[in-house]
């Protein structure tokens, strides 16, 4: 799976999160939030047009091809299905002060962009029970972005209402004059960088997320794996940082299915995706994170027997072999092991030379402890596909 495949999920999904975060400025109410069948009745339009309102300079901007719109779409539609799960994340505002959080957004080139979350009114943000709640540090706070102006209240929900548009309530949009105000009812996520924005009088098409922009809003990310694992891990174990009480990631069969449809249009053809397939099909629930603690908990229908065979194996050309899954296997007891590696227990999880016992990751490898033997995977390997591949896999 490629780095690019990697990179155009996060750029989307971070683009997605980081616009909701932004528009999110102005509650004034808590209507009931409006129907999609209603919104497609709104006159529509263009972005230049209605620009013209706020910002002559950023009216020439056009949306930007920099994600694939296969890419984009598959991002906003694993955030809709991420969001209707029965998965909660919750952040507060003095967690991104954290030393190791904003030690990653600096390995990823980010921290404009944490600088400008940091800057905005916010105390408390949730994902739960199929929306998004945001909580403001008081009431009417305001972001300008050149003359328009984005007023709110103390809390705001924001909750998907049809395939990649989210329903948003209380949204006002004001012109620094006033003689501009509207409410906004939508956001249409379907398009690459080009926002449709649905409002109480007309539907505004083509917006690019670059008019949002105050200073480090939108960033190239860097995807450069050791330095950005370290900053993970160095976050993951911080001693004064739980992420379990953070994240709670909990997916039913159903849920797993629909993400893998969602993504199979971007996913490479293969014996791997073959396997994720298979995987997909016998799974009946993944934890990670919540109350009990889990690294990562993998409840399966039945056990798994997969025969795969690998090509370019050092020395060996090809091996063929047999993994076995338990009726539950996944990790626990994450913690760093030596030299910056951090290591996590692996159970249910078996091979013909002896069961799968830990998992190791350092900067530039992850080294799977099996039986007596250490099999070994290079990151740069595997991302420029000059490492080993899987060739083919039968499961039962």
């Amino acid at each position: 799976m490629s780095k690019t495949f990697f990179s155009s999920l996060l750029i989307a999904t971070s683009l997605f999160l980081s616009t909701t975060i932004v528009l999110s400025a102005c509650s004034i109410t808590e209507p009931t939030l409006p129907n999609n069948s209603t919104l497609s009745q709104q006159n529509t339009i263009p972005y230049a047009s209605w620009c013209s309102h706020f910002s002559a300079a950023k009216c020439l901007l056009k949306p930007s091809d920099a994600i694939g719109k296969k890419e984009w779409q598959a991002g906003m539609d694993l955030s809709q299905l991420m969001l209707a799960s029965s998965s909660r994340i919750a952040l507060k505002r003095s967690d991104l002060s954290r030393p190791a959080v904003i030690q990653l957004y600096k390995t990823v080139g980010a921290s404009g962009l944490l600088s400008f979350l940091q800057s905005l009114p916010w105390e408390g943000f949730v994902m739960e029970n199929g929306q998004l709640v945001l909580d403001h540090e008081r009431d009417n706070a305001v972001i300008e972005v050149d003359d328009l102006k984005m007023v709110g209240a103390r809390r705001m929900t924001f909750k998907f209402i049809g395939p990649r548009v989210m329903g948003i309530t209380g949204l006002r949009l004001l012109s620094q004059d006033e003689a501009y105000s509207t409410d906004v009812r939508a956001i249409d996520f379907s398009e690459p960088d080009a926002l449709g924005i649905v409002t109480s009088n007309e539907k505004i098409t083509g917006v690019p997320v670059r008019f949002f922009n105050k200073e480090g809003l939108v960033q190239q990310v860097a995807i450069s794996t050791p330095p950005i694992l370290k900053s993970l891990f160095d976050l993951l174990l911080a001693p004064d940082f739980d992420w379990r009480t953070n994240l709670f990631i909990f997916l039913r069969s159903s849920d797993l299915k629909q993400m893998f449809e969602a993504s199979k249009g971007i996913l490479p053809e293969g014996a791997s995706l073959q396997f994720l397939n298979a995987l997909v099909e016998n799974i009946s629930a993944v934890t990670v994170g919540g109350p009990q603690g889990a690294v990562l908990s993998v409840q399966m229908q039945k056990p798994l027997s997969c025969k795969m065979t690998l090509g370019r194996v050092p020395i060996l050309g090809q091996v063929s072999f047999i993994t076995k899954y338990a009726a539950g296997f996944g990790m626990s007891n994450l913690d760093w092991f030596q030299n910056q590696t951090i290591a996590a227990k692996v159970y249910g999880v078996a091979s013909p030379v002896g069961l799968v016992n830990r998992i190791e990751v350092d900067e530039t490898e992850v080294r799977a402890k099996v039986g007596p033997f250490t099999a070994p995977l290079n990151f740069k390997k595997f991302t420029d596909g000059s490492g080993p591949r899987m060739e083919a896999v039968v499961c039962e």
